[in-house]
């Protein structure tokens, strides 16, 4: 057991909390005297840099509830996330409800409401509830079924954290609130310099893309109010004059029965797949031989090039290179093969804002935009001369190269710095580092 200040206790997390309400609410209609539109509370969709409540609320829920019900979150209340699936999960995390909020309830589905007790600060506890998230203690209380995760609560709060005299933990909280806001400012500079980064690359690889290298070359009207003028010497088409399109329709579907094990059958590329404009194999869906080998034309090799045709990231591309998978593609993709331009051209095109510009105007449906192959088939593309174009796709790597190297960097003092800011507050928390006034 780790040696802890002597005026310090080590408690179990249930010992701290007046009330932990968690699964259905089960709100009687008869005797309620709120109706209507509620502010639903749940903890992954707030911002964790502060782990408190952001601003607005957006998740809204007809609900009748009792006014007086405990249930109703309250300023201090602790939100705890119980339950959650997917990349951004969680599970295990905690916010303060740290301003008063007119008539909020918690998502009795994912979350638990926890109000702590007079034995301790509620920011204190926010910080040493996150500091067992981040030191991994959390996760062995986590329970994966079917992709959803969820917390045995019983195992949760029986896990014990340190509890210094409360004039302490408050203390303790201003200090970790401090540091928190310088950490948090840096960190957002830091992401504004990514996000800036990532815009002059588009807006550099668009002038290369429309106007060439040569700024002194004769210019004509391309017809097109994206692109402006291009070189005079340059051709424009559209890409069913310069590639082949498949998808897979028709027959080429498949069922969640075709879905195998990674060892039965081969990758199976979807919209989340593309990251940052790269292929990324972080998450892999395997699709059977058979149906690998029904669709030869939607098989997947280097040099092709991927776009996304339905769903909310519709316009994602990626240049397809050094692969050593056999992979295919799912309903939401469409691939671009027998290319009569160079792939690394049409691929910078493509994310530029006058291809993207094709995209949005052209594409159809709702929640779930989606776009035709036979529209996309006749979105338009500039042409230079061969040489041209290898020439520009050569600048352009440099200069992505030089930019991406740029964007590692911000990265890495990102990470460094919430590295250090885990670091800081397990210190604290446990009594490594005391806090005293003289540190403000």
């Amino acid at each position: 057991m780790d040696t802890i200040p002597n005026n310090w206790q080590l408690i179990k997390i249930k010992y701290l909390f007046d009330e932990f309400f968690g699964g259905s609410w089960g709100f009687d209609p008869v005797s309620s005297q709120i109706t209507g539109l509620v502010k639903v509370i749940r903890v992954s969709e707030f911002e964790m840099n502060t782990l408190g409540l952001k601003d607005k609320i957006s998740t809204l829920r007809s609900l009748d509830l009792d006014e007086s019900s405990p249930k109703l979150v309250r300023k201090n209340d602790l939100i705890l996330e119980k339950s959650g699936g997917g990349e951004k999960t969680a599970v295990g995390r905690v916010i303060l409800i740290d301003k008063d909020i007119k008539f909020p309830t918690v998502n009795s589905n994912f979350t638990n409401l926890c109000r702590p007790n007079n034995l301790v600060d509620p920011r204190f506890l926010v910080f040493s509830l996150n500091e067992l998230y981040m030191r991994g203690v959390t996760k062995k209380n986590i329970k994966q079924t079917t992709g959803i995760q969820n917390l045995d609560i019983q195992g949760f709060t029986n896990e014990k954290i340190f509890i210094p005299p409360l004039k302490e933990q408050a203390l303790i909280s201003r200090y970790l609130d401090k540091k928190n806001q310088i950490i948090n400012s840096l960190l957002e500079k830091l992401e504004k310099k990514i996000k800036l980064l990532k815009e002059q690359k588009i807006v550099i690889i668009n002038q290369l893309v429309t106007k060439g290298l040569d700024p002194n070359v004769e210019m004509k009207d391309s017809g097109n109010e994206w692109i402006g003028e291009i070189p005079k010497h340059w051709k424009s088409s559209k890409l069913k004059f310069v590639s082949k399109i498949f998808g897979r329709i028709g027959y080429r579907g498949y069922t969640v029965e075709d879905i195998v094990e990674e060892d039965n059958g081969c990758i199976t590329l979807g919209p989340g797949n593309i990251l940052n404009s790269s292929l990324n194999l972080d998450s892999r869906t395997f699709l059977s031989w058979e149906k690998y080998y029904e669709s030869p034309e939607i098989q997947i090799f280097n040099g092709d090039v991927i776009f996304v045709k339905t769903g909310s990231t519709i316009g994602k591309s990626c240049l397809v290179k050094n692969i050593k998978h056999q992979m295919t593609i799912n309903p939401q993709i469409v691939v671009f093969k027998n290319l009569k331009i160079d792939p690394e051209y049409l691929f910078h095109q493509s994310i530029c804002p006058f291809f993207q510009s094709f995209f949005k105007t052209e594409s159809a449906g709702g929640s779930t935009p989606t776009i035709s192959q036979e529209k996309i088939k006749d979105f338009k593309i500039l042409i230079p001369p061969r040489e041209e174009q290898l020439k520009l796709s050569e600048e352009i790597n440099k200069y992505v190269e030089k930019n991406l190297s740029l964007e590692t960097k911000f990265r890495k003092k990102i990470k460094l710095l919430q590295e250090y800011r885990q670091a800081l507050i397990s210190s604290v928390v446990t009594g490594k580092i005391r806090i005293t006034e003289v540190m403000f």
